[in-house]
């Protein structure tokens, strides 16, 4: 089953079912009947001349003028139609851990004393825990202001500051911040000061979720956010599925698993890996369902980004390149490269192609992704078959393989030995063959060799931190990484 394409109406569609909340922060918002009026209006009765002016100001605002309410029954009723749940506050009652967990937060510019501070403070609080930096969450400065790029030059500088790595075109209302994005919009009724370079950004309250949503499908645009992003929807879509197969009339049953373990606290996490498992099993339905990374959505993609010749470089050999016409690129991506091209070397070049410049970087860092797991905070790692161990030593920083057996890594009572490999640089291992990409840091994977001269075995002893037990890492100096000591000292 190929799919079809991803283009911009299919991923609307993707992100309208992964989204399901959002929240609104406005001190002007009102429920229904009349808009509130300002602070500095008072009621008189009309005459002829004030009903002019009044209806001239409604149709044509003056440049720069701003207003702030908000019909708030019409924003929750515009999200409604699309399916996600919309609440709205006050900057007094807006408590973080609600803005934290909406997939949408909406807030005004000026707020209480009719200033920016309490909007970039909400910034600052939403944006600044670990798991905020790089959460996939869309804001949106939703404004009577008409100075939307003197806003997003604030918000940009703010962002900065933060260290987030704010990215936007010049003068653009859309800044992207590592997994995030916030966009900035004029309320209807706001003559924006720069029309033709502001041209769409002022949005009536009916219209705005049906903008936002489509500004959280271009922020995930791309094959594998596609993916994710399917495959997340299908978890939060069938958690009463899980659900279903983990009943609490089953509790006899695990205890009694639990009773007969030599280690029982390995009982939970058996358990989470079979909720994983059923998680797997939801995901997959989806992904081949629905197909995000099938043969159309390839082509759709070598279409959308690719010139129409393509480069490859032979094994990054000087003088050693082919070209491919953008019809034989198409081909590679839906039937695959071992119908079209012969010999491996040309395929180490295709990356490089695809996006036109040097890439070996991206096929390390997806090799490193499909053979490891991200370790979040619990439980710590183990050490057993496949765990790579990085030690410095006098002559520079070594690393190794683990080649215990796992089922002989799980209840170890004593002082317990470690086989290791040693892992290489590809031209000194044996066969001058790399076998496993390594994540060194944050931002630096390297292919390794791994080397099997059984003069080379590394044997290290290790005493597990709770008998009977594996051997688990504990967290690194200043809480980054995670370490394994050994009888020596040695980390």
């Amino acid at each position: 089953m190929t799919g079809s394409a991803p283009n911009s109406d299919d991923m609307t569609v993707i992100a309208q079912r992964f989204l399901q909340t959002a929240v609104i922060v406005d001190d002007e918002a009102f429920m229904g009947g009349s808009r509130p009026m300002p602070d500095n209006q008072t009621l008189r009765e009309p005459d002829r001349q004030s009903m002019s002016i009044s209806h001239r100001k409604a149709v044509d605002p003056e440049p720069g003028g701003r207003t702030k309410s908000l019909d708030a029954e019409v924003l929750i009723g515009a999200f409604s139609k699309i399916g996600i749940i919309c609440g709205v506050t006050g900057p007094e009652n807006a408590d973080l851990t609600m803005l934290r967990k909406a997939d949408m937060l909406i807030l005004d510019w000026r707020m209480g004393e009719d200033s920016p501070q309490t909007t970039l403070k909400l910034l600052r609080n939403v944006l600044t825990g670990d798991d905020d930096r790089n959460a996939l969450r869309l804001i949106a400065v939703y404004t009577g202001e008409a100075t939307l790029t003197e806003i997003s030059d604030h918000i940009f500088r703010q962002l900065q500051e933060l260290e987030l790595s704010p990215e936007r075109a010049e003068r653009d209302c859309n800044i992207s911040y590592n997994h995030g994005q916030i966009v900035i919009y004029a309320k209807s009724n706001v003559n924006l000061a720069d029309s033709e370079a502001l041209a769409g950004r002022s949005v009536e309250e009916s219209r705005l979720p049906k903008r936002l949503l489509e500004d959280f499908a271009d922020m995930t645009s791309g094959l594998l956010p596609t993916i994710a992003i399917t495959s997340l929807t299908a978890v939060r879509e069938g958690s009463h599925k899980i659900l279903d197969q983990f009943k609490a009339r089953l509790d006899p049953a695990f205890l009694t698993h639990r009773a007969c373990l030599l280690d029982p606290e390995m009982a939970g996490l058996h358990m989470a890996t079979a909720v994983a498992e059923e998680l797997r099993g939801l995901i997959e339905n989806a992904v081949v369902q629905n197909s995000p990374g099938g043969a159309d959505a390839a082509q759709a993609w070598v279409q959308r980004n690719c010139s129409e010749d393509m480069t490859l470089q032979r094994g990054g050999i000087p003088g050693k390149s082919r070209t491919i016409t953008k019809d034989k690129a198409i081909s590679l991506v839906r039937v695959g490269a071992n119908a079209i091209l012969s010999g491996k070397n040309w395929r180490s070049a295709l990356t490089s192609g695809l996006i036109g410049k040097k890439s070996e970087e991206l096929d390390l860092e997806l090799a490193w992704m499909m053979s490891f797991r991200t370790v979040f905070e619990k439980p710590a790692p183990v050490l057993w078959l496949g765990t790579v161990l990085s030690e410095t030593q006098g002559n520079g920083e070594h690393h190794m393989l683990c080649m215990r057996p796992r089922c002989d890594c799980v209840r170890l009572a004593k002082d317990t030995k470690f086989m290791f490999l040693p892992l290489l640089s590809p031209e000194a291992a044996k066969g001058g063959k790399p076998q496993i990409v390594v994540k060194l840091d944050d931002n630096h994977f390297e292919r390794m060799g791994i080397d099997f001269d059984c003069g080379h075995v590394i044997f290290r002893e290790f005493c597990p931190r709770d008998p009977p037990g594996p051997v688990n890492a504990v967290k690194g100096t200043g809480g980054d990484g995670y370490r394994f000591d050994d009888k020596t000292g040695t980390s």
